[in-house]
């Protein structure tokens, strides 16, 4: 079930660091537009891969997937999982196949999750009874800047009570792979991201 890949773009990292309320989803979708196609004829493998998990297409016909699974996600609603004896039921990384995985809230999902999605990012696939599906997708991935997300407002309504030794902790849980990435990071405020790197 692994599609075709020549002359497709190669699958994309981005980390969002935004505040609470400046719409990291709605930038996510707009992202998730702009970029370019990841496997020939995507939509007859996509429809394919949402058949297996009992799920019909969400938005136009022939638009990539979006997949934005909460951060309670288990490992199986991850990678996929065996239903009645023999029959694979596709995870999000294979319902993402073809466009784009979005994680918001990167510092809640668990550390088994991200180990997981290391190796799946490599690979580009998964395996479910002896059989490679596809898990070739953009990866953008969101987080505030701190456990409250209000660090760097000035105000004293909105004024962060995080101390440099909690935002450490909070985004140390974001892999390396993921935060330092080379030439995929977007900021939402550049000033808020200058101090949350320097603690």
């Amino acid at each position: 079930m692994v599609g075709r890949v020549t002359n497709c773009v190669e699958p994309k990292l981005s980390f969002i660091v935004g505040r609470p309320g400046s719409d990291r989803t709605t930038y996510a979708r707009l992202w998730a537009k702009s970029q370019g196609k990841l496997i020939e004829n995507h939509n007859g493998e996509t429809d394919r891969i949402h058949y297996l998990a009992g799920l019909g297409r969400e938005g136009p016909e022939l638009a990539p997937p979006f997949r934005a699974p909460h951060h309670t996600i288990s490992q199986r609603g991850m990678y996929g999982q065996v239903l009645r004896g023999w029959d694979w039921r596709p995870g999000e990384v294979s319902l993402a196949s073809g466009g784009v995985l979005f994680l918001d809230d990167a510092p809640e999902f668990h550390q088994t999750i991200w180990t997981m999605l290391w190796s799946i990012w490599h690979i580009k696939h998964v395996t479910g009874n002896g059989c490679p599906y596809p898990s070739r997708f953009h990866l953008l991935v969101a987080s505030s800047p701190c456990p409250c997300g209000q660090v760097g407002r000035p105000t004293m309504e909105t004024a962060c009570n995080c101390t440099p030794e909690m935002i450490v902790r909070y985004m140390g849980r974001i892999p390396a792979w993921v935060r330092e990435a080379e030439n995929t990071h977007w900021r939402e405020d550049q000033a808020v991201w200058n101090y949350v790197s320097k603690t």
